[in-house]
Parts: structure tokens; C-alpha cells; sequence
């Protein structure tokens, strides 16, 4: 017969569970982004809470934890170990840790990371677990929503350049003529949080016959980024941009985001905000004037003095001539000419209204008018209207 002792085995569970949750903090203030632009910033910090539980039935000791984010270059973890947690218990202050938010995470969207407790049993033995990111029971990581915004702004401005010459206006007349070149210049700036890739521009006016457009793509584009050189453009004046007074158009820049979506901004003229058109200033000027010759004709025969008198006679006519030019730099039309003595008793006036008229001269036929009289005079006025 033995005298061995009775041993009631309790069947041991030795078990530890973490979850790891976090917050963005806006400049390491400790407070959630607390800018209110509900977007994270390079630099910016993720503060990370860890609450670890002793799910099992037995005391652990000296638990440790373990983050290979939070030990990397950007981020602290501090604290530990815990000398012991009974059974149940839990802690929820030993462990903290913070990581500083980089431009590739913003790119991502999220930061994604997880922890390992580990804690020794009574027996000698290790018992560890995977952190998840709100239960004991999963083991999930934990992603920190960094709310992505992804946007791009361009501004385009122009000067209208004197014959090509390069410089603004050279002549100094204050106004464009057909030829002269418009430059556009162009500012794209990344105005959102992700970097911007594949960068292109559009601008219907100057891939258009009378216009160049050259650069790009702009291959990326950090967040608060700007580019001014790559792309440029130029556009040839017609008459038509000057009759109107100004020339206006506008331009769509577009911009890959990290996700593979695109963004794209219509031009400004002076703002990253705003949506303008890009208006040039042609500078009209409007104007015209008329040239009035005459000869006087022997009898009507239409050779002027075939007497060879030189003087004169009572039936014989005067010829006039008008020639009338644009001397602005609109197009002209509806001109007319008025002329007292012509339209008067003695004198006829005929022709017109001239339709349209642009620079070039033109002559208007030959009048004529009865001599009553060696005492003569006349006026003429033109009026115009400005075609828009």
C-alpha cells in the first residue's frame, strides 16, 4: 500500500489578449485634428492606446510588448514591463506609444500596424497575442483613417506680346493688331494632402489653330507643391479677338491621386480658389476718317477744263471722290457719309452704307454736282458703328 498524495489537476488556462486603438493628432497637439480640415499633415502624430487583459485563469508576470511601427524610425513606445495582472485584470496605462505621420502614409490613406503582448505563466511558459484593434477575441490590425484630400488648383495669366517680339505693347499704342502673339503662363499647384502624378493640362483656345500649347506631363507634384515652367502657351490675334475687345478662355489641369482617381481644377486668373475665365485686354481702338478730292469737268464731259479755258462755265460739273479708311483697330460697319452741299438742289450723293470695313482703305465712286456758282462748300461727316 502506498502513501501517495491526491492531486486534483485544476486544468491551467493561461491566455492574454491586447487591443491597440489610436488617434491622429493635428501637429502633436494631443488633440484630434483639431485644425478641423479632417485630413492628416506630414508630421502630424498618431497617439496609440493599448489595454492588455489576462483572458485566462492563471497570474501572468512580466508582460512586455512589442510594436515594430512604434520602434521604428517615426514612433516611441514606452512603458513596461507589467509585473503582474491577475486573472480578469486588465491595464490600460503602462503601454503608450505615438508615430509621426510621413508623406507615403498620407498616400496610402491609413496607417496600419499591430502590436504583440507576451507574459509568463506560472509555469515558466510564454503565452502571447496578436493586438486587434476593438475586441479580445480578434486579432485584426489597427488602421488609422488619415482622410485622404486630394486636390489640385491652376492659375493662368497672359500678356499680349507686340509682333512676337516678346514684350508687352512695345509700340506703346496701347492696343493688340492682327499677329501680335497673347503668352500665357501657367501655375499648377498640388492643393490637397496626396502627392498628385501624370500631371496634364488642356486648354482648348490654344490647341487650336491660332495657338500653341507645349510641356508636360508634370510627373509629380508634392502636397503645397507648385510648378510655373512646365507648361507655357501662345496664341495668334485675329481680327475677330480684337472687334470683341478682349480674348477669353480657360484652362483644365488633371492630376492622378494615389488611388488611381483623378482630380482636375478649371483655371483661375489670379486664385488658386476661384474658377475665372483668363480675360486679355486687347485694347480697342475705334476710328475713321475720309479724304474728299474733286476736279471740276467742261460741260459734263467728264475731262476736267477740256476747254483749256481754265475757268469755269455755268453746267459744268465737279467730281468728288471719298476715300474712307478705318484708322482704328476695330472692324467698322454701317458707315455712312453725309454731305450738304451734295445732297443738296445743285449736287448728288450716292452710294453706301459701306457694310463692313477693316484697316485697308477703300474709295467710294465718283459724285458729281452742277456748277451754279463759283462760291462753293461742302461737309461731309461719316458715322460708324463698332461691331462686338
Amino acid at each position: 500500500m502506498g502513501d501517495d498524495p491526491t492531486d486534483t489537476d485544476l486544468g491551467q488556462d493561461s491566455s492574454i489578449a491586447v487591443i491597440k486603438t489610436s488617434v491622429f493628432d493635428d501637429a502633436g497637439s494631443g488633440d484630434t485634428d483639431d485644425d478641423g480640415n479632417g485630413t492628416a499633415q506630414v508630421g502630424e502624430t498618431i497617439t496609440y492606446s493599448f489595454r492588455v487583459t489576462n483572458t485566462g485563469s492563471t497570474t501572468l508576470t512580466n508582460i512586455t510588448l512589442e510594436d515594430v511601427l512604434l520602434e521604428g524610425a517615426n514612433g516611441t513606445l514606452s512603458g513596461g514591463p507589467i509585473a503582474s495582472l491577475s486573472p480578469g485584470a486588465f491595464d490600460d496605462t503602462t503601454f503608450t506609444g505615438s508615430y509621426t505621420i510621413t508623406q507615403d502614409d498620407i498616400d496610402r490613406g491609413f496607417v496600419r500596424n499591430q502590436a504583440v503582448v507576451s507574459g509568463e505563466t506560472p509555469d515558466g511558459n510564454t503565452v502571447s497575442d496578436d493586438s486587434d484593434d476593438d475586441s479580445n477575441v480578434g486579432d485584426d490590425p489597427t488602421d488609422t483613417d488619415l482622410g485622404q484630400d486630394s486636390s489640385i488648383a491652376v492659375i493662368k495669366t497672359s500678356v499680349f506680346d507686340d509682333a512676337g517680339s516678346g514684350d508687352t505693347d512695345d509700340d506703346g499704342n496701347g492696343t493688340a493688331q492682327v499677329g501680335e502673339t497673347i503668352t500665357y503662363s501657367f501655375r499648377v499647384t498640388n492643393t490637397g494632402s496626396t502627392t498628385l502624378t501624370n500631371i496634364t493640362l488642356e486648354d482648348v483656345l490654344l490647341e487650336g489653330a491660332n495657338g500653341t500649347l507645349s510641356g508636360g506631363p508634370i510627373a509629380s507634384l508634392s502636397p503645397g507643391a507648385f510648378d510655373d515652367t512646365t507648361f507655357t502657351g501662345s496664341y495668334t490675334i485675329t481680327q475677330e479677338d480684337i472687334d470683341r475687345g478682349f480674348v477669353r478662355n480657360q484652362a483644365v489641369v488633371s492630376g492622378e491621386t494615389p488611388d488611381g482617381n483623378t482630380v482636375s481644377d478649371d483655371s483661375d486668373d489670379d486664385s488658386n480658389v476661384g474658377d475665372d475665365p483668363t480675360d486679355t485686354d486687347l485694347g480697342q481702338d475705334s476710328s475713321i476718317a475720309v479724304i474728299k478730292t474733286s476736279v471740276f469737268d467742261d460741260a459734263g464731259s467728264g475731262d476736267t477744263d477740256d476747254a483749256g479755258n481754265g475757268t469755269a462755265q455755268v453746267g459744268e460739273t465737279i467730281t468728288y471722290s471719298f476715300r474712307v479708311t478705318n484708322t482704328g483697330s476695330t472692324t467698322l460697319t454701317n458707315i455712312t457719309l453725309e454731305d450738304v452741299l451734295l445732297e443738296g438742289a445743285n449736287g448728288t450723293l450716292s452710294g453706301g452704307p459701306i457694310a463692313s470695313l477693316s484697316r485697308e482703305p477703300l474709295t467710294i465712286r465718283p459724285l458729281r454736282v452742277a456748277i451754279r456758282s463759283l462760291r462753293m462748300t461742302s461737309t461731309a461727316a461719316l458715322y460708324a458703328t463698332r461691331q462686338w
